[in-house]
């Protein structure tokens, strides 16, 4: 129950390509050891958003 009132509310939000992506958001200050070094052990590419492609 409480699973489908969250994504009954998550689906009212902006697509993810609209969301404004602020300074203190997705900082990296070296990489991680897994993956490609970018994203967290716990990153959801269906949830998480990470614009590093956008100029500013």
């Amino acid at each position: 129950m409480l699973w489908n009132e969250h994504w009954e509310h998550w689906s009212h939000l902006p697509p993810l390509e609209e969301r404004v992506e602020y300074p203190y958001q997705n900082i990296r200050t070296r990489n991680y050891q897994w993956g490609d070094g970018d994203k967290t052990a716990f990153w959801n590419d269906s949830v998480n958003y990470h614009n590093k492609d956008k100029v500013k």
